[in-house]
């Protein structure tokens, strides 16, 4: 095998290496990191085979869309960061390949940052973090081999340690700072995106609870009043409003920009404009419609004040309940969903924090802002998780009208 010593010692493209790098990209493909991923292993697959036949300055962001992902010629990349987050993603994965034992020793695939054209390098090409700590340990080495010493030296060999010690620790501390939190895990794809986040907020008028379980009482005299005008106009409930300040105060920290409108003024082109957090269940016209299809859905029990968590796999249960007839005083018990999905209608991540009275929504919005909750639930998902679509039930007891810790009840993983 020869190596192009005018391009960063990359291998030359030869039949046998050409040979040798696809043999290397179907062990990528094959180990855990790519096997499962319906996303990240055809855009490698992609950008490789180009750029082996020879077409690599075809692998432009829009072309990539368009040819892996489905996205029609005219799609505005701006508003759609999928090929950048894949390639973010893949370009994650491949460092994590090459850092398992037992790969160091392989022709390594890259993908620098700001380009899609693979690069080829030989084993030997050292990985840049560990480059310093390595060349300092062979130049102590080097120098202890250069002395004539007759019998070890104690002080020698402790300065070698102390050096790959640092070394490593450096390393490590650099790998962990770099690492996302838990809580940037779960929202990864609201937070990468170059559009700004839609915050969807459930309005009171118009909702699944007041139009299915207040008496209609305004006459055809009331039109035009200022009561009718109080009743049809968009009024978003204190518990959502916080809940509402609470996601507006995670983007801005981590400064990804956002929008807020009312569920009942959110659009369908609003939807597929950008990621959107849906925030509130009945009170959510968007909400009701993403759930819908879903396990875990919202329903209205017929002829009663009650509102339930559906569960398409057991029908019969309908243990997670709210009574709106019931004394607010003598409720003990909310619940809730929390999705993050990729829906198929808006071809958009969608999260929803929804719950089925406001108890339940202020514990939504607590557990995927809190590193421990979100923990808990991570812990329960599959592998290369962020992949999938994933729905959870959660509970929360409420005290004298406030809720309380959210507790994980059930999750759907697909």
């Amino acid at each position: 095998m020869t190596f192009d010593t005018q391009k960063t010692s990359q291998i030359a493209l030869t039949p046998e290496g050409r040979r040798a790098v696809s043999e290397q990209l179907e062990l990528l493909l094959g180990s855990a990191l790519f096997k499962q991923s319906r996303r990240y292993s055809p855009f490698l697959r992609y950008v490789v085979e180009k750029t082996l036949a020879g077409e690599s300055d075809t692998l432009k962001e829009r072309t990539l869309g368009i040819e892996i992902f489905g996205r029609a010629p005219d799609y505005d990349s701006s508003n759609d960061p999928v090929v950048r987050v894949t390639a973010g993603e893949v370009r994650k994965r491949i460092a994590q390949y090459y850092h398992e034992p037992g790969h160091d020793r392989e022709l390594r695939i890259e993908l620098s940052p700001g380009s899609y054209v693979p690069e080829f390098l030989p084993a030997a090409m050292q990985r840049p973090e560990l480059e310093e700590s390595v060349s300092t340990i062979e130049s102590v080495a080097a120098t202890a081999q250069a002395q004539p010493i007759r019998r070890p030296n104690r002080l020698l060999w402790a300065l070698v340690a102390s050096v790959l010690v640092l070394g490593l620790v450096a390393y490590i501390v650099r790998w962990q700072t770099q690492r996302s939190s838990v809580v940037d895990q779960w929202w990864y794809p609201a937070l990468h995106s170059t559009s700004p986040v839609l915050l969807s907020v459930g309005t009171i008028s118009g909702s699944a609870v007041s139009t299915s379980l207040s008496p209609a009482t305004r006459s055809a005299s009331d039109a035009g009043t200022v009561g009718s005008e109080l009743a049809t106009t968009d009024h978003v409930g204190l518990v959502d409003a916080i809940a509402l300040e609470t996601f507006a105060s995670l983007f801005a920290t981590r400064n990804q920009t956002y929008r807020t409108l009312s569920a009942s003024g959110t659009t369908y082109d609003d939807m597929r404009s950008a990621p959107v957090v849906l925030i509130a269940g009945l009170d959510n016209v968007w909400t009701m419609r993403v759930t819908e299809p879903l396990r875990f859905h919202f329903e209205l029990l017929p002829n009663t004040q009650v509102a339930i968590i559906a569960d398409q796999q057991r029908p019969a249960n309908t243990d997670w309940r709210v009574d709106f007839a019931t004394t607010y005083s003598q409720l003990t018990r909310d619940y809730a969903i929390i999705a993050r999905l990729h829906d198929a209608t808006s071809d958009k991540p969608v999260f929803v924090i929804a719950g089925i009275g406001r108890n339940g929504t202020t514990a939504a919005a607590e557990y995927v802002t809190t590193e421990s909750t979100l923990k808990a639930l991570l812990a329960q998902l599959p592998a290369h998780w962020e992949d999938k679509n994933v729905e959870a039930v959660i509970q929360t007891r409420v005290i004298n009208g406030q809720a309380g810790p959210p507790i994980l009840v059930q999750v759907q993983v697909w």
